[in-house]
């Protein structure tokens, strides 16, 4: 399984809310970040983007030296910031989160665990963890459709089939509804003949392929 502990930034870097704002977009730009979490007295409180901070301050250093530099500071961090953001857990798997961010139209979210901070999961992490997994040894994703009701053998479990051939069986993700059935997509890696082996016997007990894909799996860490 690929998890978001697996490629999170961990410890991000983070701001009070009480931050001048043009204080953090100066640490964003030296670091060539664009997202952190906003903390107050260690809770999570929000998120802020280089773009948040550039909205929120004046646009040029006249302006800085200028009759808006009082405003810019007095201008914190938390007056620029999205509240109550998104989270995600180091145990979720990255198909759901890039889905959620896809979903949500974010692009950055931050990893909690016991309410506590311990990352930060961006969409070029998400990039970088999707180009690692289709570069290494041979394997299949394969998208099937399990029927509503008697259409497929509940007996049957794709997890034990893949054991029973000696193929790994990296993730499992449920991806949806289609035709009054659930849709799933299944990564594997072994011995092609037994690749398909394993797509043979999910049809065999009703399960039916959507998409069939031939990529190079590498073997999470």
């Amino acid at each position: 399984m690929v998890f978001v502990r697996l490629h999170m930034t961990p410890s991000p870097l983070s701001f009070e809310t009480s931050m001048p704002a043009r204080d953090a977009l100066e640490e964003f730009r030296r670091r060539r970040i664009r997202h952190a979490p906003v903390l107050e007295r260690g809770a999570l409180l929000g998120i802020v983007t280089e773009r948040d901070l550039v909205r929120v301050l004046p646009g040029t250093v006249a302006d800085y030296e200028g009759a808006q530099g009082l405003r810019a500071s007095r201008t914190t961090v938390a007056m620029a910031m999205t509240k109550n953001p998104i989270c995600v857990s180091p145990n979720d798997h990255i198909d759901d989160v890039a889905r959620l961010l896809r979903d949500k139209k974010i692009s950055a979210v931050p990893v909690v665990s016991d309410s506590k901070l311990v990352g930060i999961l961006t969409s070029s992490d998400l990039f970088d963890a999707f180009e690692a997994m289709f570069s290494g040894q041979p394997g299949k994703r394969f998208t099937l459709l399990r029927p509503p009701g008697a259409n497929y053998n509940p007996g049957f479990d794709l997890v034990r089939c893949a054991v029973d051939l000696g193929i790994e069986l990296h993730s499992l993700v449920r991806a949806g509804h289609s035709r009054g059935g659930e849709v799933l997509t299944v990564y594997v890696e072994g011995d092609v003949d037994r690749l398909e082996e394993f797509r043979t016997r999910a049809e065999d007990n009703g399960y039916v392929l959507l998409e069939k894909d031939d990529r190079r799996l590498k073997r999470p860490a």
